[in-house]
């Protein structure tokens, strides 16, 4: 009797933690499913009901693969978890099909002793809120950018006047040698922000970028610089090795900007008395190598690193980043001119392009700067997408 009395608890305390538990699971904000070996519901929550638009009652006993769908190569979730060989998988961006709509959600797949446990979470709400943010930041930066580009080019008449002026002074005979020392002074203050603000309307220029991607053959860009460099070159007895470089789809203009600008740091942080010697080569890279530098890579597209090796003074690699800042400068630029938004440019013309640009250097040894890019592009380049 009291045996019987206290199983008869036991399955009373039971039952209330099973009623409890199977509240908790029905009220859980997040959609989940349970699966027996072969793949088929044998339950599923209020949230994964509402996430796949179904009734209990279809959703009980069909396959989860018919539920959820497969990826974009035709592959069932069931499939990959196998594949897989872990306990545990994840997929952050999952297009489930409700309806004649893709709606997308976060699945992740737990197995569960004989049960394979489905996890969904609707992200429709936050790529509406990413989409807004997004569509405020582009503004943002088109609001920015004209401001840049209005500004500069208001900058640009007052300093043209003070460039004239002085030149009139400077060649002025009856000034005197210690008054020429200080028109020499403001003289060359107005070259240096006549570059700084070309500078700024070339980075302006490329937020409001509205040019087409074309085929651009990065060989005949390189030959164009380097002809653009031809007396720097031979000032400075310059050697220049370069492999041939590919095709890719591309701004002309602004390969032409990242090349210049490029070789001109290679060609400028030299030490004194030493000659530059450049190498210019383009290496194929598989996608893989290639998605540890992007966000992501694109299936249609072959990927290049090409390599610009110079053997310049170099910089400590703790400033490997921060030589991609506007205005950043590791030097004065009474040694080495320059506005400091060079490598800032070349940064956001190889984001443009749905690539990346990252440099390695020693003190004392040289910079090799990568460029990471796709030969074949999809869309209007933007980079405030």
């Amino acid at each position: 009797m009291l045996a019987t009395y206290m199983l008869t608890g036991q399955l009373h305390t039971a039952i209330q933690h099973a009623n409890i538990f199977q509240t908790m699971f029905e009220e859980l904000p997040v959609g989940v499913a349970l699966t027996d070996q072969n793949g088929r519901i044998i339950y599923s929550n209020k949230k994964f009901s509402i996430i796949t638009g179904l009734g209990r009652d279809v959703l009980k006993s069909n396959p989860i693969d018919d539920i959820v769908g497969t990826d974009e190569h035709g592959k069932s979730v069931t499939r990959l978890f196998k594949e897989s060989n872990k306990q545990q998988l994840d997929f952050c961006n999952w297009q489930l099909m409700r309806g004649d709509e893709k709606i997308p959600v976060a699945l992740t797949i737990n197995k569960l002793s004989q049960f394979l446990c489905f996890t969904a979470t609707d992200n429709s709400a936050h790529l509406e809120t990413l989409t807004q943010n997004n569509r405020e930041l582009d503004r943002s930066n088109q609001e920015l950018s004209q401001y840049a580009y209005v500004a500069s080019h208001d900058l640009q008449e007052p300093l043209r006047k003070i460039r004239i002026f002085s030149d009139i002074l400077g060649s002025n005979s009856k000034i005197p040698a210690k008054d020429k020392f200080i028109v020499q002074k403001i003289s060359t203050a107005a070259e240096r922000m006549n570059l700084l603000i070309t500078d700024l309307l070339n980075y302006s220029k490329l937020v409001k970028q509205d040019s087409e991607y074309e085929a651009v053959d990065l060989q005949q860009v390189l030959e164009d610089v380097l002809v653009d460099f031809e007396v720097t070159i031979q000032e400075r007895q310059a050697s220049i090795q370069c492999c041939d470089l590919p095709s890719i789809h591309a701004v002309r203009l602004q390969m032409n900007q990242l090349f210049f600008n490029l070789l001109s740091n290679s060609l400028k942080f030299v030490k004194a008395g030493t000659r530059p010697r450049i190498s210019i080569e383009a290496i194929p890279i598989s996608h893989e190598d290639a998605g540890k530098y992007l966000r992501k890579t694109q299936a249609f597209s072959n990927y290049y690193d090409i390599v610009v090796t110079d053997n310049g003074i170099g910089f400590e690699t703790q400033f490997s980043e921060q030589i991609f800042e506007v205005f950043k400068r590791l030097h004065g630029r009474d040694v080495y001119p320059g506005s400091g938004i060079g490598l800032s440019l070349c940064r956001r013309i190889a984001e443009n392009h749905n690539g990346y640009l990252f440099a390695e250097s020693k003190v004392g040894q040289g910079t090799k700067f990568h460029l990471i890019v796709p030969d074949k592009q999809q869309q209007t380049p933007s980079l405030t997408e």
